[in-house]
């Protein structure tokens, strides 16, 4: 079973994990690069992918058992265009896209984000100001 939610703020979740870049990811790094912050079991971007070759996408989720069958789905599918990563996207994200190549993010999508809708717990939520801006500066 895996668990719905995840305490980000958890010492185990505060480890920052070094992500790839876009060259050992997809067969080819040069196609423009949509990102999923939250990606789950991947059921979106695995239908993205397929439908959509002229790009690159890649989903981060912070829970590594999903992430792990959502790698297993994309293998299966044989999808070069597609990844997915475990990483905290507060904690690991932010200095990723800072090293992005000029003009290679186009698109990003987060859905149904941040349950933690008490103000006692907007410390949690994945949409921090600072992921925000490096978000903008990487568009």
């Amino acid at each position: 079973m895996v668990r719905q939610h995840v305490n980000p703020l958890s010492r185990y979740h505060q480890q920052p994990r070094p992500l790839p870049p876009p060259d050992e990811l997809f067969a080819d790094p040069a196609r423009p690069l949509c990102l999923d912050i939250g990606s789950a079991r991947g059921r979106f971007l695995l239908a993205m992918a397929a439908l959509d070759g002229d790009h690159n996408h890649l989903g981060v989720e912070i829970r590594r058992p999903l992430v792990e069958a959502a790698e297993a789905d994309r293998q299966a599918a044989g999808l070069g265009n597609l990844r997915f990563l475990y990483c905290n996207a507060n904690v690991s994200l932010e200095a990723w896209l800072a090293d992005l190549p000029p003009g290679l993010l186009r698109r990003v999508s987060i859905q149904f984000p941040d349950p933690w809708f008490k103000t006692k717990h907007q410390k949690r939520r994945v949409l921090q100001p600072a992921l925000l801006l490096a978000i903008a500066a990487a568009l």
